[in-house]
């Protein structure tokens, strides 16, 4: 993490290592809908990084409380975030 310059992660405990990164790291958190959370949103406006988010799409139909339900990520929704963060990813 200390010499990324972008990180795109699940949004889970593997990203507290946020903490060893540059200020102005790209950071885009990846989240399941039923399980929002601003906790690496504030940790990256501590530390200074450049923090941006996309919420997945559930695959069924979730009901209300269940947070583990299967889910995906739109491609094309996360190529335009990348190009809004200003990530070349080509």
């Amino acid at each position: 993490f200390a010499k990324a310059n972008v990180v795109v992660g699940l949004n889970g405990a593997a990203l507290s290592n946020l903490v060893f990164c540059r200020p102005g790291t790209r950071v885009i958190v990846l989240h399941h809908p039923g399980r929002l959370s601003r906790y690496f949103y504030e940790l990256s406006h501590t530390l200074g990084l450049d923090y941006y988010y996309l919420v997945g799409e559930t695959t069924n139909k979730q009901k209300p409380g269940e947070y583990d339900s299967p889910y995906f990520v739109n491609p094309d929704a996360l190529a335009a975030l990348l190009h809004y963060a200003g990530v070349d990813f080509q």
